[in-house]
């Protein structure tokens, strides 16, 4: 009788003898095989944890060896295949998965034994509890006739007895497995041990004619059984690099146009109608991804490697027909070439593209290319998933029990029964808290313009879309015809107080949190797919909620998260400074760094609602709060599967843009009950409290009560603070300090001796010793990426090397910098050992080269000077702050200052600004709070459009000519008025100029020396509004050859000078309020056009005034460019005495 078995499942097993040396010839011919085993099982990997091996196709569960040499199993499940990782062993080499099939589970065991002796009891304990059919394969060192040896061992014995125990059948048919090569003698050593039930549907063969570099031979057992797959189809995602938006614009014109506008109509109508149109221009001219692109495992693979594979092949086939010495030399010589062809190749191609590198290629490119050259890809698959109670084998099941998951995070259910009430009675107190409220009258409550729309849009990052397929690059492209009806949407919204039932539902794409079980549904992270018009109107309203908060001062001071101006060093330092008073007046100092449990997840939305309207805040904003909060739902995509909609309990949206700023509010005043002399910080849910005196006893009562507190606010708000992540150090001197202990929830917190604050490393006597060491670490393995990139007569451009050694050495330098240059010398030049080593691989300099030269080869401060212009930067920062920053009083006048000398920033900062001479200066303010509400501002009309002109017209006539047609045709009946700005760069001296040549007036002025030719600009155009306002002149044109500066007046932002746009938009309104409209058009600069050209000699003539007619304060960018000159002077200096 014959059995055909038409569908199979195909284990593969194979000693590799090293993955290091033979997997990438491997990888070649898993490759090329046409029928690809679902499960491949390899021992002897010889993998370590920091190294990578992936097979395209295939999702990898490892066991390395921690110690010693050798040794190692992996486990390769094809992409798509119901698995789940049973047991990964400690104390053996193995690895037991449990795949799913037609006819059942199966558990494959993968094992190996490093020529040790066998108990019975190791192989229990590899093998476990049985409930399923098992796979059991491997090398296991043992020799019985059973199997096909010639004699009988220990270890065989063994094997033969735990058969029987289990009533396993061995499959092998008595080939030999492994070959050696100096005897040319077979022996049968990797066997396959499966259940009775499954061994007559399984086939066993040796595959003979290649041993891929190893002296093992692959091993295929086929076994008549279908496993279960879930291919998934891939979500074709829009290609926006290769968009043609000029006929999108058209096409969305001219549709968007036949849409009719219907006052009365449901908003999810319209919503539906916005996004059907978008959509379908979009499809006419924005390309799709198939997802069918096959691309080879790895990059360097070519014609030259496949014959030396297929020599290699051909070979071993003759080698295994003709057993004969010369046969088997040939073999070697093959296998021998196969190995020199790939090195040669791949370290050829390596180079290459080294040598392509250059200053502008992307780091992440680079990280790219790193992992492709080892075949590394990553793996979004999702294995079978247990929960306890319940496995989800296909992804409708996955995306459905992770959906319960992620719902049950959010769910009421997790509150104590004394939280439940204390919400209800907090509810009670507030009746009408989720009642919507009346228009406030206020301007908070005004319609949106499309000056803030366009502003919402330019400031948004691509990401991927929600459900409905509309990407921000398609709102940045549409004509101003098609975006009115988009802000007709949002205003309608925003009057009735209702979204969208579609803004409200987030598409859930779970991701592996590093380190989890895969198996575990509450090992995934949630990453949030939601519409991005809903998240531009959220920007919209997140923008005047900001203003609102910041411009009446209702946050409090210490709460750094998520505010312009602000950072982390500002709580890093504040509790670096006070730890050093701390030890200058022989005090002890007790901390506590507190953690919310699911802070974002199970934020109360009543609460919420109560914390806004304490705060003033109602009308349309807290009807769209509350509207935006609840209701809301998730659906779980898994693949192309997605789960039911659940609704969400408690929380903010995760990805949300309004998310950080309502967490803020709603975590205001955690600390706002506490006592006088309690340190503070709030960095969004990361909190310190900490307090210092020299009575311990007195301290720990103070920092209990502060603990206390809140505790109770906690309690009150549905907060819950994590007893086991939040913990307690006391920052001493002293060589003994009496035990301390702190108590929530009537549990005592660990007191550590080392914690980590927002990402800076305290220990207890406050060295520095832990974070630069750390830090030291980190940069080690950069120096591994450089040395990568780099070679002697090949390799990536200096430049390109710099640009790595700037994103992920100097960065880590930088971080922190400013609070532990306080460390030891000794401490610190663990750093400079660190840059020294980068900098002679960038460079490529001998190890005999000083460093100091290698410093100034490659335009590299020591890292002791740079450390100082960066505490200098944060100094000049924190002078446009409010008295109420936190930082401001670290630099206050103390008497620890003056009684001892410490290289801190509140000890010295003062001083050294000083010495640089920045104290005297005239500073601007960080964070500019306009004097009326930015969406009130009028949108400016800035034309830019002589660009294209020049472009299309500069081959036919003189570019001065083309300016003036342009001026003729669109501007005859305007009153033009030039300006321009002017610096000289070796005094510092700053100019600027106006010029009317209708009247011929004049203005120049000499402003303050050292402001930047980009202020020097605004400042001119800002003297011709001013011009324009008090002669009350309507209808102009103000011309301006600066580029950037007229961008930064239509966008309505600018990263440097947002004080003089503030001043700017003012006039623009108080000009719109009588009537006077203005127009911003560029020219281009030295072409010959008239008006240009005389302002231009004016704002040079500027210069050579005596005084200064206008003072204009320094920003922090125009400050760091004094700081830089003063850094590179005390570089000179140490050059030129080393």
């Amino acid at each position: 009788m014959c059995w055909i078995i038409l569908m199979v499942l195909i284990l593969l097993q194979w000693n590799a003898r090293s993955l290091i040396s033979n997997g990438l010839e491997f990888k070649k011919y898993i490759d090329k095989l046409e029928e690809k085993p679902d499960v491949i099982c390899i021992q002897e990997t010889w993998l370590k944890s920091q190294l990578d091996f992936s097979i395209k196709g295939y999702i990898a569960v490892r066991r390395d060896r921690e110690s010693g040499r050798g040794g190692g199993v992996v486990t390769f499940i094809q992409n798509g295949m119901s698995y789940k990782v049973i047991r990964i062993s400690t104390e053996h080499e193995s690895i037991t998965v449990k795949v799913w099939t037609n006819r059942g589970n199966i558990d494959i065991i993968n094992y190996y034994n490093p020529c040790g002796e066998i108990s019975l009891e190791s192989l229990e304990e590899v093998v476990g509890v049985l409930d399923d059919n098992v796979i059991l394969c491997g090398d296991f060192n043992s020799h019985s006739s059973l199997w096909g040896s010639s004699r009988t061992d220990l270890n065989g014995l063994v094997v033969e007895e735990f058969i029987d125990n289990h009533c396993l059948v061995c499959i092998n048919n008595g080939e030999g497995t492994r070959y050696n090569s100096m005897q040319n003698t077979e022996a049968a050593l990797d066997l396959t041990l499966v259940s009775s039930e499954i061994a007559g549907l399984s086939t066993w063969k040796v595959i003979k004619y290649t041993t891929i570099g190893s002296d093992h031979y692959p091993v295929v057992t086929k076994i008549g059984m279908e496993g279960y797959y879930e291919k998934g189809k891939k979500i074709p995602r829009w290609k926006l690099g290769d968009a043609n938006w000029e006929v999108f614009q058209k096409i969305s014109a001219n549709r968007f146009c036949k849409l009719k506008e219907e006052n009365q109509i449901d908003v999810n109508i319209i919503n539906s109608k916005i996004v059907k149109e978008i959509i379908q221009s979009a499809e006419e001219t924005i390309p799709k991804s198939n997802g069918t692109k096959r691309t080879k495992s790895v990059p360097w693979w070519n014609d030259n490697c496949s014959k030396a594979y297929f020599r290699s092949l051909f070979r071993k086939s003759l080698e295994f027909f003709e057993v004969s010495q010369d046969a088997l030399i040939q073999y070697k010589r093959a296998q021998a070439l196969v190995r020199r062809t790939i090195r040669i190749q791949k370290r050829t191609f390596w180079r290459k593209y080294c040598n392509s590198i250059g200053r502008e290629v992307q780091l992440s490119d680079v990280w790219g290319m790193i992992k492709r050259m080892g075949g590394i890809r990553r793996n979004y698959e999702i294995p079978v998933l247990d929960n306890g109670n319940k496995l989800a084998v296909n992804n409708l099941e996955k995306a459905e029990l992770l959906a319960q998951t992620f719902e049950r995070v959010h769910s009421s259910c997790n509150l104590t029964d004394e939280a439940r009430q204390c919400r209800e009675r907090i509810i009670m107190e507030n009746p009408n808290i989720t009642e919507k409220r009346e228009m406030t009258g206020e301007s908070l409550d005004l319609p949106f313009n499309m000056f803030e729309l366009r502003r919402a849009i330019m400031g948004a990052r691509q990401t991927t879309p929600g459900k409905d397929g509309v990407c921000y690059g398609m709102l940045g492209h549409m004509p101003d015809s098609a975006l009115d009806k988009v802000l007709g949407l949002f205003n309608k919204v925003w009057d009735i107080g209702q979204l969208p039932l579609d803004w409200k539902q987030a598409i859930i794409v779970p991701i592996l949190k590093p380190g989890k079980d895969q198996s575990d549904p509450s090992s995934y992270r949630p990453i949030a797919l939601t519409s991005h018009l809903c998240k531009i109107m959220e920007r919209m309203v997140t923008d005047r909620l900001t203003y609102y908060l910041e411009s009446k001062a209702l946050l409090y001071p210490y709460q750094s998260g998520f505010r312009r101006g602000r950072n982390t060093m500002d709580s890093v330092l504040c509790l670096e400074s006070d730890i050093r008073k701390a030890q200058t007046n022989k005090e002890i100092l007790i901390a506590v760094f507190f953690d919310v449990e699911k802070a974002y997840d199970m934020l109360w939305k009543e609460g919420l609602l109560i914390k806004l309207k304490s705060l003033g805040i109602g009308g349309r904003t807290y009807n769209w709060v509350m509207n935006f909060l609840f209701d809301r739902e998730i659906q779980v995509r898994v693949g192309s599967e997605y789960s039911s909609v659940y609704k969400v309990e408690n929380g903010t949206p995760q990805g949300s843009v309004c998310s950080p700023l309502l967490f803020n509010i709603m975590i205001n005043d955690i600390f706002s009950q506490l006592e006088q002399g309690v340190g503070k910080s709030l960095y969004a849910d990361d909190g310190a409290l900490w307090v210092r005196g020299r009575n311990v006893l007195h301290v720990s009562k103070k920092m209990q009560a502060a603990i206390v507190d809140v505790e109770k606010w906690a309690n009150k708000w549905g907060f819950k603070l994590s007893v086991e992540k939040t913990k307690v150090i006391c920052f001493s001197r002293r060589h003994k300090v009496t035990p301390i202990s702190m108590m929530l929830y009537e549990q005592p917190l660990e007191l550590v001796k080392t914690v980590r604050f927002l990402g800076v490393w305290f220990d207890e006597k406050l060295t520095w010793k832990t974070h630069l060491d750390k830090v030291k670490n980190k940069c080690k393995k950069v120096i591994n990426i450089l040395r990568c990139l780099s070679g002697q007569e090949w390799g990536a451009s200096r430049r390109a090397l710099q640009n790595i050694y700037w994103a992920l050495m100097r960065s880590v330098f930088d971080y922190g910098c400013i609070a532990y240059m306080s460390a030891a010398e000794s401490n610190l030049k663990k750093l400079d050992v660190i840059q020294a080593q980068a900098l002679r691989i960038c460079s490529g300099s001998f190890k005999t080269s000083p460093v100091s030269a290698m410093q100034v080869e490659m335009g590299e401060m020591p890292l002791g000077i740079r450390r100082v212009k960066l505490m200098m930067a944060y100094w000049v920062s924190i002078q446009g702050q409010c008295e109420s920053h936190p930082a401001k009083s670290i630099l206050k006048d103390c008497w620890e200052h003056n009684k001892t000398n410490l290289i801190s920033f509140g000890w010295i900062g003062d001083a050294k600004a000083e010495v640089i001479g920045l104290r005297q200066l005239d500073y601007s303010s960080t964070v500019i709070q306009s004097s009326i509400p930015p969406w009130l501002f009028p949108t400016p009309y800035v034309d830019l459009d002589i660009q294209q002109e020049l472009k299309d017209m500069s081959k036919k006539l003189p570019e001065s000519r083309i300016v003036q047609n342009y001026f003729d045709l669109h501007f005859a009946d305007s009153m033009f008025i030039f300006t321009d700005g002017s610096k000289d760069p070796d005094t510092g001296r700053a100019g600027v100029a106006v010029y009317i040549p209708a009247s011929e007036l004049y203005i120049k002025k000499r402003i303050s020396d050292n402001v930047a030719v980009y202020t020097t600009e605004l400042i001119a155009i800002l003297l011709a509004l001013q011009w324009i306002e008090e002669r009350e002149t309507n209808n102009t044109v103000i011309a301006s050859d600066s580029l950037s500066a007229l961008m930064s007046i239509k966008s309505g932002k600018s990263l440097f000078r947002s004080n003089i746009i503030n001043d700017i938009f003012l006039m623009l309104y108080r000009m719109e309020l009588k009537g006077l409209s203005t127009c911003f058009l560029w020219v281009p600069a030295h072409v010959g056009v008239e008006g240009n050209e005389q302002v231009d000699m004016l704002a040079k003539g500027s210069l050579k005034t005596k005084h200064v007619d206008l003072e204009t304060p320094l920003n922090k960018e125009e400050v760091k460019s004094i700081i830089r000159k003063y850094a590179q002077s005390v570089w000179q200096g140490y050059w030129d005495n080393s």
